[in-house]
């Protein structure tokens, strides 16, 4: 209250932090961080009289951050079967009114990061990155992002993300090698093309007793090495090429 028997009275407000603004007869404060400022009024009469009074204002942040992820986050495993992922890579422009904002990661096991056996679902700690294996191979694994704006308040968000191999795997034929007339019907007394089209999984097991089968490698496994039809160019003398392909 401001009281004068003799005269009129004038008075002026300011604050020690943010903005003042005086709007249809009212006073507002704005761009304030969290913290105590202090009001001040100063009044004064027409005999140049002066007083002041002041009190503080304490303002607080208890509203958390927006959390916002990448719902088109997509996982691949690399050339050493691993996928590295992290916090800035699930963020998608999480924010809070009042300044920035700190995002981790976490995930959710499933399986053995070891040995890839079946465990009781857990989640690993917030960090602010997380791996991915051959265990988690078309596996859907729940990912969360935690965001922690300045004054400690969190929010989360989540997704399920399927985990992907779009590497090939890498198959490797057996050696070249010769093999004389003289030699081949002691290896093999039939028509080798008539063995493939009658037997072909048993001429192929026997081609590979005989000569030697694939390899492959895989960053993650291969999962099966298979023949393909083989291209066979021997002429009635029984000389020629025989040329296997491989899958894996």
């Amino acid at each position: 209250m401001m009281n004068d028997c003799c005269s009129n009275t004038t008075y002026t407000v300011s604050v020690s932090g943010g903005a003042l603004t005086f709007v249809n007869g009212s006073y507002t404060l704005s761009n304030l961080a969290p913290g105590t400022y202090t009001i001040t009024y100063r009044v004064s009469d027409e005999c140049n009289r002066r007083t002041t009074c002041s009190y503080d204002v304490t303002v607080e942040d208890l509203i958390e951050p927006t959390a916002a992820c990448d719902d088109l986050l997509q996982i691949s495993l690399g050339g050493q079967g691993v996928a590295r992922i992290t916090a800035e890579d699930l963020d998608e422009g999480s924010h809070d009114a009042c300044g920035p904002v700190s995002v981790a990661i976490r995930r959710e096991f499933t399986r053995d990061p070891e040995d890839c056996s079946e465990v009781t679902d857990y989640f690993s700690p917030w960090d602010e990155e997380q791996f991915f294996s051959c265990c988690d191979l078309n596996e859907t694994v729940l990912l969360e992002l935690l965001v922690t704006d300045l004054q400690g308040n969190t929010n989360t968000c989540w997704l399920e993300v399927l985990i992907e191999d779009k590497l090939a795997p890498f198959c490797t034929a057996p050696l070249d090698q010769t093999v004389t007339c003289v030699e081949w019907p002691l290896l093999f007394s039939g028509d080798i093309e008539d063995a493939y089209a009658n037997d072909f999984a048993a001429t192929s097991l026997m081609m590979n007793d005989l000569f030697g089968g694939p390899t492959g490698i895989d960053n993650c496994s291969v999962d099966t090495l298979v023949e393909r039809a083989p291209n066979i160019q021997i002429n009635d003398c029984g000389w020629g090429t025989i040329t296997r392909r491989f899958a894996a």
